[in-house]
């Protein structure tokens, strides 16, 4: 049975064909490389010459290296291999590895915050209470199963960078994922993507190696840079542009003083309350946010 279960893709045929996949594909990939150079090109000028940016790092203390070296030695395991966690272990964990962040701020559409209901359909952002939002999740490679660490933040909008813009409307979301080592819980992975699921980038660490064997002529993990091994106790520092939120930087944070944001639980965003004293989901049945369609 294992050997002939399969999963079904998503694709539709017919709309490939009606759309004209085969010739389309080209401009597109076209277009993605195009992008790509230009992002390395923002990745490289920001780290001669970061531009001014407002700081945000996690509210409290930081959990002490060794109470989450601690968290890894003779960790019971679970059917998948992966280390059993107390939600309070796994809270300890999360804000040890929240990073930190330096957001280019221009105007209100740059400041990030708690998603809230108001009038309409379309959630609010609260830029007076800066939150990343976190979850845990897992990834198998090779065989194994490595724990992830997901923070994201919302931004009220991506404004329009001209007269026809088709990537700016209400709401703008980024997600930051760290992939940790099985053994030892160190940072393996850094990885980025926005909430249009467009844009992602991976930052891998000194024990992660890009696989050499890539095939031609399609998107492949894009990784323009590669960040050095975090020493106990250190944050990565992620780097946002204005308007366009674009990560254009990710390094070893220095641990300087910046505006303290919150960590919530994602879950959170399925029972927000609503001012008629209900509660009510961000996403929709199937998954999207109302409102935020480009």
């Amino acid at each position: 049975m294992l050997a002939r279960a399969e999963v079904p893709d998503r694709y539709a045929t017919w709309q490939r064909a009606a759309g004209l996949y085969p010739l389309v594909r080209w401009p597109f990939f076209a277009g993605g490389q195009r992008w790509q150079r230009e992002q390395r090109a923002l990745i490289e000028h920001g780290s001669m010459a970061p531009p001014p940016t407002q700081r945000y790092v996690p509210a409290g203390a930081a959990p002490s290296a060794a109470a989450v070296a601690g968290l890894w030695r003779e960790r019971p395991r679970d059917a998948l291999g992966l280390p059993r966690f107390t939600p309070g272990e796994l809270a300890t964990l999360l804000a040890a590895h929240a990073p930190a962040l330096e957001v280019q701020t221009r105007a209100g559409f740059d400041r990030y915050g708690a998603l809230e209901w108001r009038a309409g359909r379309v959630p609010a952002v609260d830029a007076e209470t800066p939150v990343l939002y976190q979850r845990v999740t897992a990834t198998r490679y090779r065989g194994v199963w490595l724990l992830q660490l997901v923070y994201s933040l919302w931004f009220p909008e991506r404004p329009a960078q001209g007269h026809f813009d088709l990537l700016a409307g209400a709401l703008d979301a980024v997600v930051f994922r760290i992939t940790l080592a099985p053994d030892d819980g160190r940072p393996l992975l850094v990885d980025t993507i926005h909430g249009c699921g467009c844009y992602q980038l991976y930052f891998p660490m000194p024990d992660a190696t890009l696989r050499a064997d890539a095939p031609a002529g399609v998107e492949w993990a894009y990784a323009p840079a590669r960040l050095p091994a975090l020493r106990p106790g250190e944050r990565v520092l992620v780097r946002l542009a204005s308007a366009t939120h674009y990560v254009v930087g990710v390094a070893r944070d220095e641990g300087a003083p910046g505006r303290p944001y919150a960590l919530r639980d994602e879950d959170t965003l399925r029972t927000l309350p609503t001012p008629q004293g209900t509660t009510r989901n961000v996403f929709g049945p199937d998954g999207l946010v109302a409102g935020s369609q480009r």
